[in-house]
């Protein structure tokens, strides 16, 4: 089923940010559902460097560093015009952040690696809402695009530190984008009914100079992987849905493996 972008928050079906939480535990799930995180530095400047996938303007300002109501004094916090300045521009951000946001976004349009991912992909923020075993899910694809091939294939804009094949390797297992990749894949090839798995390609920019940019396709053991940890995520959640019980660690002493 398809929904619009303006629906897609309030759709009650599963996403991938939450169910990540259930790996851990239904409990940490449930948590995270009734207290969600505040934006951090980092999520903004992830949020406006992907308003490149839809030709958006950037919403962001840079807080200066002179008093706004006396250039010759430096910005301080305490003061009454530096509060009021905040509190008018509540999209504010740091110069480091707004240098960021300018330079991966420049990256990107300056990349001819990029730009020819994005002219292969014909929807651009695309939310797409499926079922799996049972359970509603859904996704906000990046993009979606169509190889030399004719085989369709999910692109997905990531920003970070480094985005060396290492580096990205391991933020990428660290932070369960394989399992992403799989949730992504299953929802549009459940959509347009594909008779096969779609491609999933990560765009890597950094987000501190030179801003390089890298893409990599996950590998047939990164999807596999990606699909148990989906599988379990998912009926962890339908258990606790039947169950009402959202409980956490086990209540017994468990064998500890020390990973050296």
């Amino acid at each position: 089923m398809n929904i619009t972008r303006e629906n897609y928050r309030s759709h009650p079906a599963l996403n991938f940010s939450a169910a990540k939480h259930l790996l851990r535990s239904p409990a940490h799930f449930r948590w995270q559902e009734e207290h969600p995180i505040e934006q951090s530095s980092a999520m903004v400047i992830g949020t406006e460097i992907h308003r490149i996938l839809t030709g958006d303007e950037i919403t962001v300002v840079q807080k200066p560093d002179r008093d706004p109501a006396d250039p010759a004094a430096p910005w301080d916090g305490r003061k009454k015009s530096c509060r009021e300045w905040l509190a008018a521009n509540p999209n504010a951000v740091s110069f480091d952040d707004f240098a960021a946001i300018h330079g991966a976004r420049d990256a990107i349009e300056r990349s001819p690696l990029a730009q020819s991912l994005l002219r292969a992909c014909d929807l651009r923020e695309f939310p797409i809402v499926g079922d799996y075993a049972g359970v509603q899910i859904k996704g906000l694809l990046d993009a979606v695009g169509t190889d030399a091939n004719g085989r369709r294939f999910v692109l997905d804009l990531k920003t970070t530190g480094d985005a060396s094949a290492d580096a990205f390797g391991r933020k990428a297992r660290s932070l369960m984008y394989h399992m992403q990749a799989a949730w992504y894949c299953h929802l549009l090839q459940q959509a347009e009914g594909l008779d096969y798995l779609p491609a999933f390609i990560w765009l890597a920019v950094e987000t501190e100079s030179p801003y390089a940019v890298a893409a990599y396709q996950a590998d047939e053991d990164a999807m596999r992987r990606g699909a148990d940890l989906m599988a379990t995520a998912v009926d962890r959640y339908h258990q606790a849905k039947q169950s009402g019980k959202w409980a956490g660690y086990p209540s017994e002493i468990q064998t500890l493996t020390v990973r050296w």
